[in-house]
């Protein structure tokens, strides 16, 4: 039935019975997520189905589930897990998506009626949860194959089949990068070691013993045998030596692990012994810095990545073995809204603004509040989160908290602004992120050239406002770009968001066309074709 005939239907023939039809048919994937988790049972009577994505969304949510016993449900439903309904095979009429001979499974409406009538019953009498408590967490774990991660996973192995991955796994491969701490990189080597580390005969992280930023436990394939101002490499070119590496990939930013100098030599080094050689640069040119001249050994590398296309530009005017590798979206199952507000104690119906990164002066924290402050004047019903860790051991990072600190309570914002500057894990950053309304990164330019607080933005489906710099290049339509850091600027910003609907969810549209172009897996992929 044709979905504007439906509330006809429903007017002439339920007579009292209590049946709300939302007719909306732009609910937000939250919104319906939301639905899905009040409800005590989801009925899927369809005569055909090619999957039915909204029945194992029901069954994520841990929900009863009733379904046809015929078709794409069978996929993922049984007896174990969800109330299967009976059917009859009938010609197929009346629909705009029939062909002609065309045949498909009449649901018993009886037996939907008995079963829908013994659910209802169990529930009045208190009975629901002893009836349906093993079909439910069944149908809980059945959701969890259908998980991104293992989707993910399985579709991995059969891009790696199509594309002579296999060949590599001959190879002995190492990735030197930090890991298992609250950097950006870490997290981003992590992602993509954990999606090819088994395409290798071996595979290794070497990551610095000198973090003190460490947040997880090393895994057996993790070896800490270098310390940030590296110099000799000696105990890294003897383990690779020892153990007949045969390929390596270096992370490297703006000097920040070691020197350009240092990083040239242990490339020198790593081609003497035939070893293939690549090398991604988190950081290509800035006001005080310029690696694609200053690394003298960049064109002895087999592939150099960068992952903005201006920097690709920039460095393919020096050097021929440039490649572009753009960040990817690791894509996370978004709360309802209401609830996570709920869960972290928040208000539901308050407008949350939320911001985060490494605490120092380029990530414009205050200007963030202040114009925070301008938009409370229209709207005082918001709370601003600001997720910015402090680094202990950086004098401008402890500096800039106590300022911020001090000007909350001479301001009166202590109500209004959450301040959290402790390194939290990633789970609980996603779920403040997805509770988010809207997210302010209004960085100034140093120079760097990616983001990964951009993507965690995007892969938590929330309208996020960056300042229109270099480091911001890559996203486009997906981002809302600011002329400048101004608090009056960031005012604009949010009043016109809060305050226009129809854009705001035009915004979160376009987030969602990018995150699926941005999978992980593709990424993945490309880095194992790349070391062919």
């Amino acid at each position: 039935m044709p979905d504007n005939d439906t509330q006809k239907f429903l007017d002439t023939r339920v007579g009292d019975a209590e049946i709300i039809h939302i007719q909306n048919s732009h609910l937000l994937d939250s919104e319906i997520s939301y639905i899905q988790s009040i409800s005590h049972c989801h009925v899927y009577p369809s005569r055909c189905e090619g999957f039915c994505l909204p029945a194992i969304e029901s069954m994520a949510h841990g929900k009863l589930t009733i379904a046809t016993r015929y078709s794409g449900f069978l996929d993922f439903c049984n007896d174990e897990n969800s109330i299967l309904i009976d059917y009859a095979i009938q010609s197929a009429v009346d629909s705009e998506f029939v062909f002609p001979g065309s045949k498909w499974a009449e649901p018993d409406v009886n037996d939907l009626a008995q079963k829908m009538r013994f659910i209802y019953d169990s529930f009045q009498t208190g009975k629901f949860k002893e009836n349906f408590s093993r079909l439910m967490k069944s149908a809980f774990e059945t959701a969890k194959q259908f998980s991104w991660d293992n989707i993910a996973e399985r579709l991995l192995k059969i891009l790696k089949s199509a594309a002579g991955i296999d060949k590599l796994k001959s190879r002995r491969f190492v990735k030197i990068t930090p890991y298992n701490d609250q950097t950006g990189i870490a997290e981003y080597s992590k992602q993509i070691v954990t999606g090819i580390k088994n395409s290798f005969e071996k595979c290794w992280v070497f990551a610095n013993d000198d973090s003190n930023t460490k947040n997880l436990e090393d895994e057996d394939y993790v070896v800490r045998n270098w310390t940030c101002g590296e110099k000799s490499f000696s105990r890294v070119l003897d383990f690779i030596t020892d153990n007949n590496v045969d390929t390596v990939h270096i992370q490297f930013h703006s000097s920040t692990f070691f020197s350009e100098d240092s990083l040239s030599k242990l490339i020198k080094c790593l081609k003497e012994q035939n070893i293939k050689v690549f090398l991604t640069l988190h950081s290509v040119v800035g006001k005080n810095f310029d690696h694609i001249k200053n690394i003298e050994s960049l064109n002895l590398c087999d592939k150099v990545l960068v992952t903005s296309k201006s920097d690709l530009h920039y460095a393919r005017k020096y050097i021929s073995n440039v490649v572009y590798a753009p960040l990817f979206v690791d894509l996370v199952l978004p709360y309802p809204k209401p609830w996570i507000k709920r869960q972290l104690g928040l208000d539901e119906n308050e407008t949350l603004i939320s911001t985060h990164g490494l605490l120092n002066t380029n990530k414009s924290v205050m200007q963030i509040i202040e114009g925070f402050q301008i938009f409370l004047q229209d709207y005082p019903n918001s709370k601003l989160v600001l997720l910015n860790a402090v680094s202990l051991d950086n004098y401008a990072s402890t500096s800039l908290f106590n300022q911020i600190k001090s000007y909350l309570k001479e301001k009166t914002l202590d109500h209004k602004v959450l301040f959290i500057s402790d390194f939290l894990d990633v789970n609980v950053v996603n779920k403040i992120l997805n509770a988010s309304d809207i997210y302010v990164l209004a960085y100034t330019d140093v120079g760097e050239s990616g983001s990964a607080a951009v993507k965690k933005g995007l892969q938590n489906e929330v309208v996020t406002v960056v300042t229109d710099i270099k480091q911001f290049d890559e996203y486009k339509d997906e981002v809302i770009k600011i002329p400048d850091n101004n608090p009056e600027t960031i005012a604009t910003i949010l009043k016109k968001l809060k305050s226009s609907p129809d854009i705001y969810k035009s915004q979160l549209q376009k987030i969602k066309e990018y995150n699926k172009k941005r999978n992980i897996v593709n990424v993945q992929v490309d880095h194992l074709v790349l070391y062919l």
